[in-house]
């Protein structure tokens, strides 16, 4: 199952992983999440992003959209924030993919029947949703 969801402030992205994972209880949950916005490509709420998605049994972070638009050290850090992720959560659940059809050939490698792919970007991600299901189709 993909989803896709709006989310891309650290309280939305908590508030939909655990609703997605009240409503699909049992089955393994994968974050996909791509910083995209103003908040989520600044590194002020980059603890808070990583205690959300911590929550997700599995976490892909894209790379920065469009990097340049915030000066550098207010940016995000993607490896930092995946490194938090796994210290928060547990080692091995995180890593940063920055490329979409990546993201899809890793997830079609990786995931198994009845994984919840839940995609949360405030844009279109590069297609990123259409990558993983022709990839899950093989």
């Amino acid at each position: 199952m993909v989803i896709d969801d709006f989310a891309h402030h650290p309280t939305a992205v908590r508030e939909t992983i655990d609703a997605v994972r009240g409503a699909y209880a049992g089955r393994r949950l994968w974050a996909i999440f791509e910083p995209r916005s103003n908040t989520s490509k600044r590194n002020v709420f980059e603890k808070e992003f990583a205690a959300a998605l911590a929550l997700a049994d599995m976490t892909i972070v894209a790379g920065v959209h469009q990097p340049e638009k915030v000066p550098e050290g207010q940016r995000l850090s993607v490896d930092g924030l995946v490194g938090e992720i796994n210290r928060v959560g547990g080692g091995g659940r995180a890593l940063t993919i920055a490329d979409s059809a990546a993201i899809a050939d890793y997830v079609a490698r990786h995931s198994r029947a009845g994984d919840v792919l839940l995609v949360m970007s405030n844009g279109g991600f590069d297609a990123v949703h259409d990558k993983i299901l022709q990839s899950l189709a093989g």
